[in-house]
């Protein structure tokens, strides 16, 4: 499994985007699927925000992360953001998610960000696991999350 830019698979958009959709869709209640996408596709560049790595192999992509500069109507004073880190249903538990978001960090530090920040509905011991720090909780679109950061 090889975690690459989306640059190089711009064809993977159209199979992440309903993945996303789905998955989020309570998160951000304004959105489509087409708006999913069109975010998606301003990762089409050579820039470290916004950015998506997209989880692949022979069979296709499996999986992505993001790196935007504002995931949240709330905390405007936060950011960039890892967001909409997905690994498609077949293949977790594999630490395809672990490997994904390590080398988006890895990728971010490169580019010369020094901190990322975070939002999670449920998922903090496995940021935890990889570095990351709560730096507090609140109540956003219904939902109790939290908010994590890591320095790179």
């Amino acid at each position: 499994m090889n975690v690459e830019n989306v640059i190089h698979h711009p064809e993977v958009i159209a199979t992440l985007a309903p993945w996303h959709f789905a998955q989020w869709q309570d998160l951000y209640p304004d959105d489509s699927c087409e708006s999913f996408a069109a975010e998606l596709r301003q990762s089409l560049s050579d820039q470290a925000v916004p950015s998506t790595w997209v989880l692949l192999d022979e069979r296709g992509v499996w999986g992505s992360a993001s790196v935007i500069e504002q995931d949240m109507t709330t905390n405007q004073d936060l950011g960039p953001w890892l967001a909409s880190v997905y690994v498609h249903s077949d293949l977790r538990g594999q630490r395809l998610g672990q490997q994904l978001v390590k080398t988006v960090m890895e990728e971010s530090a490169k580019a010369g960000l020094d901190q990322l920040y975070l939002f999670t509905p449920g998922q903090e011991y496995f940021y935890q696991t990889l570095g990351w720090t709560v730096l507090k909780k609140e109540r956003y679109q219904g939902q109790d999350v939290t908010i994590m950061t890591v320095s790179l």
